[in-house]
């Protein structure tokens, strides 16, 4: 499907923890900016840089 197709429903991430798991959610947040994932997304769709899996 062409870039330009793309919807913001199939461009997210996500990312699952269980809701106990109080610690691994604090790390989360502490290492993960959301805007800078989004920032990245949008570079990657606009083919500014390459996506690294």
């Amino acid at each position: 499907m062409p870039l330009s197709n793309q919807t913001d429903a199939n461009t997210e991430a996500v990312l699952i923890v269980r809701k106990d798991c109080d610690s691994l959610q604090d790390l989360i947040l502490q290492l993960i900016d959301p805007q800078q994932v989004i920032e990245t997304q949008r570079r990657v769709i606009e083919r500014e840089i390459t996506p690294m899996f």
